[in-house]
């Protein structure tokens, strides 16, 4: 399996334009995205939608062998406290809920867990609006709102606490208000670190299979 870095937080956090830096360190990306198909549509069809796009893009991409190294601009994760939310405001019962978010939960614990696992805190609101808006989307009166950024943030943060180290192998957490060099520096730093155990373990893992 390649080598993997997966970014997690809620939108506007700078998840797609800190991966893509990783391109000038020979990664290959893989965007997952599915919210330009998915809006408009009731909540559990919308949630079922990107839930399944995004598993299935990030299966889909392990598909190659280990030389290459995949970097992740989101992870199936982040589908969750979105789920929880939408689920709570079109008036679901708790039951209801609970039973969803179980399902999906049972399916991300069966994903291969990526190598690292990078979370762009949301530690500034303000931030995090201005870059929502400046992409200018048709959803961004929805998307920008404070307390659904809040519950977004708050929620990943508590499921990577709980459900994280079964999905990560390393997990850092970054300041998304962070410029957006400053926070690829930081990432670079533990990709290095990350990698260079990786790489080791590949190839005692061949000195193994040789013998």
């Amino acid at each position: 399996m390649p080598f993997t870095v997966s970014f997690v937080g809620v939108h506007g956090s700078g998840k797609t334009t800190t991966a893509r830096r990783a391109l000038r360190d020979g990664f290959r990306m893989q965007s997952v995205e599915a919210i330009d198909i998915a809006f408009g549509l009731p909540p559990v069809e919308r949630q079922t939608l990107f839930f399944t796009t995004y598993v299935n893009s990030f299966l889909a991409a392990l598909n190659t062998n280990d030389d290459v190294k995949l970097v992740f601009d989101s992870h199936p994760l982040v589908v969750l406290p979105y789920t929880e939310y939408w689920l709570r405001k079109g008036g679901f019962t708790p039951r209801k809920i609970e039973q969803v978010l179980d399902a999906f939960v049972k399916i991300i614990e069966l994903l291969p867990p990526v190598d690292l696992m990078v979370y762009l805190e949301a530690d500034d609101l303000d931030i995090v609006i201005e870059r929502i808006k400046s992409r200018a989307r048709f959803s961004v009166s929805e998307e920008a709102r404070v307390d659904y950024i809040e519950f977004i943030d708050q929620r990943l943060s508590e499921y990577l606490g709980t459900i994280g180290g079964r999905l990560a192998r390393s997990i850092i957490r970054i300041r998304a208000s962070e410029e957006v060099e400053k926070r690829y520096s930081k990432v670079r730093e533990s990709m290095t670190r990350v990698y260079n155990m990786w790489e080791k373990e590949r190839i005692s893992r061949k000195i193994q299979i040789h013998r």
